[in-house]
């Protein structure tokens, strides 16, 4: 479907009779999505939760130079932005990471290899993972503010923050 808001999209969840629902990026959802599943909806998030929500949370970190937060996090999915309960965070391990892409990709790769671990420790135990809510504020990111200007440091950043990983290795 083009749009996971829509009533084709609603219609496949609901005739689909799903466990739990996994949403990795495609924007906000709205409420009636959420209820859907038997047991829990999930986000797959590129980014340290509750510290980076929203869009490019990946390269803002990098941006503000906050290395120890380049992560995923794996949430409960709520109505507001990337803030539910935490399943899980992991640090992206930055060896053999050449560029910003590089970064993006195994993150993506390390959400997903996550999620799958997580799914199958359900389908084994029949329990759904322990959560933690989230404390502190964190902030909110939107693709409106990653201007080229942005990215641009961003990507000077990443040149000297895999610099420095190479001279200490």
């Amino acid at each position: 479907v083009d749009d996971i808001n829509s009533y084709e999209a609603e219609e496949i969840l609901k005739n689909s009779n799903v466990d739990i629902l996994v949403v990795f990026g495609g924007g906000i959802i709205n409420e009636q999505m959420l209820v859907l599943p038997k047991l829990e909806a999930y986000t797959l998030h590129l980014g340290w939760c509750p510290d980076y929500k929203g869009s490019h949370c990946l390269h803002w970190a990098i941006h503000n130079e906050d290395y120890n937060k380049l992560g995923i996090s794996i949430l409960t999915l709520r109505k507001q932005i990337d803030s539910g309960e935490i399943v899980l965070r992991k640090k992206i391990d930055l060896t053999n990471i050449n560029d910003e892409y590089d970064l993006t990709l195994n993150a993506q790769k390390l959400a997903i290899e996550e999620m799958i671990k997580v799914i199958r420790n359900l389908n084994k135990t029949g329990k759904l993972p322990i959560t933690k809510k989230q404390t502190g504020k964190g902030k909110i990111f939107y693709a409106s503010d990653y201007t080229p200007k942005i990215k641009g440091m961003v990507r000077r950043r990443m040149k000297s923050l895999i610099r420095k990983n190479q001279n200490s290795s």
